[in-house]
């Protein structure tokens, strides 16, 4: 894998297909879910996003947008003028030198979320990308993106990067726990963290990629089955909406 570094980006083709699949968006799914970003991505990073300039007076505009939630296009291109790493994630080590590629997907253009980044002034986001076989970069996002779910505008965004910075740390030292006594004594902890439902979502994905479903069924308390505790820990990391009611300007 190739170094990273926190690079400015002066043009991102925002409006491209934000899956997976950047060029078959058909075949891309429609919700990556969190584990999958985390464990199958090469490297994850923190990024921002500044606004700077006022909304014109034509937005929102019911007769272009009868939901209002249209914000300007031309905001989205210059906020993303100013896109930055200020955090790399995994790989945990201290690295430099990668350009994030051309798809990075912050929200989809029509989400109303972008009203509330605006207010605000900045928005940060978690970024998972792989790197293909011909070392290029593809972003893996899901529709997911409209309601904010992985940025700043989220309420839990701040236990939601604690927990995939758990995560990264679990998968980079497995290979050196297998067979050590109270190996996955960190992710029993997760899967018992009632405070933070991002760390036992985690913690069960890893533990199953593992094969070690035994700690996950020994470690938590689910007297209606695993199936319904996860059931709950999906609906209590869902994609909360950025906004309760339409924009207002």
């Amino acid at each position: 894998m190739r170094p990273i570094h926190a690079a400015v980006i002066a043009a991102v083709l925002l409006f491209a297909a934000p899956l997976r699949a950047a060029e078959d968006s058909a075949s891309a799914p429609e919700i990556f879910p969190l584990a999958a970003k985390v464990f199958d991505a090469d490297y994850v990073v923190e990024v921002e996003l500044l606004f700077g300039k006022p909304v014109g007076t034509m937005y929102p505009s019911t007769s272009d947008d009868p939901r209002n939630w249209q914000f300007p296009p031309s905001l989205i291109r210059e906020a993303m003028k100013t896109l930055k790493i200020v955090r790399n994630i995994k790989p945990s080590a201290s690295l430099t030198g990668l350009f994030l590629p051309g798809y990075v997907h912050i929200l989809n253009p029509d989400s109303p979320c972008w009203w509330e980044a605006h207010r605000i002034g900045r928005i940060h986001a978690l970024i998972f990308l792989h790197e293909k076989p011909d070392g290029t970069l593809e972003h893996l996002a899901g529709t997911e993106a409209e309601w904010g779910q992985y940025c700043s505008l989220n309420p839990e965004y701040n236990n939601l990067v604690a927990a995939v910075q758990a995560a990264v740390r679990w998968q980079e030292t497995a290979p050196r726990k297998k067979g050590t006594r109270d190996a996955w004594k960190e992710e029993r902890a997760a899967l018992q963290d009632a405070a933070n439902p991002y760390l036992p979502l985690l913690a069960d994905a890893f533990l199953e990629r593992a094969g070690a479903m035994d700690v996950v069924t020994g470690s938590i308390d689910a007297p209606d089955g695993v199936d319904a505790w996860r059931q709950d820990l999906l609906l209590r990391t869902g994609h909360p909406s950025c906004v309760k009611e339409r924009p207002v300007k």
